[in-house]
């Protein structure tokens, strides 16, 4: 009972701490784009689009739909298929909201989020495989398939990250190669570091 209360606490704070979120983002939402807000709150919605309430808000749906999640996992421990069917139905709802809105202003972001969000609904469907309906077999292979969009989930976003870096590193050596030849820096870069 006690820890109940404290879970039931600990929820309403986060909870709370989101609306505060919500109503900050709202409330300032005509100066986010301008540089004193960008330097206090930034963070929040870096690399986001900002028009529309429902771009506005991607990380507090974010961190939402991941609270929903402890909370179907804490309260249905002892039911497993309900913990399955929760977590699909919280996942779907997201993955809805990310192919409507596609928040993220670079579109290849967009992309990557809705790859990402339908590998983790692959894999939430093979959880129902992974209930004792299935013979122990049948388990152990399913759990193999499991590792194998795992992998495949982290080589995507590792070798994105990596075409980032190597991108990032291209054009630092021209620019490195031009002020070598010109003795000056472009100006668009001048810009960009200002």
């Amino acid at each position: 009972m006690v820890q109940a209360i404290l879970y039931g606490l600990i929820y309403l704070g986060l909870v709370c701490w989101l609306f505060v979120m919500a109503f900050v983002i709202e409330k300032y939402r005509y100066e986010l784009e301008g540089d004193n807000m960008m330097s206090k709150m930034g963070s929040l919605y870096q690399g986001i689009k900002v028009e529309e309430r429902s771009e506005r808000l991607y990380n507090v749906v974010f961190c939402f739909r991941r609270m929903c999640v402890v909370l179907i996992m804490l309260s249905l421990k002892d039911y497993h298929y309900f913990k399955i069917q929760g977590f699909i139905a919280v996942q779907t709802g997201y993955y809805i909201y990310i192919g409507w809105v596609q928040p993220h202003t670079e579109m290849l972001f967009n992309w990557l989020e809705i790859v990402n969000e339908t590998l983790v609904m692959i894999l939430s469907y093979t959880l129902f495989l992974a209930t004792e309906y299935l013979d122990p077999s049948t388990r152990f292979l399913m759990g193999w398939a499991t590792i194998a969009v795992t992998v495949a989930i982290f080589a995507l976003n590792f070798g994105y990250l990596i075409s980032l870096g190597i991108k990032a590193l291209k054009f630092a050596y021209r620019v490195r190669q031009y002020e070598k030849k010109h003795g000056h820096v472009p100006n668009f870069v001048k810009k960009q570091r200002e």
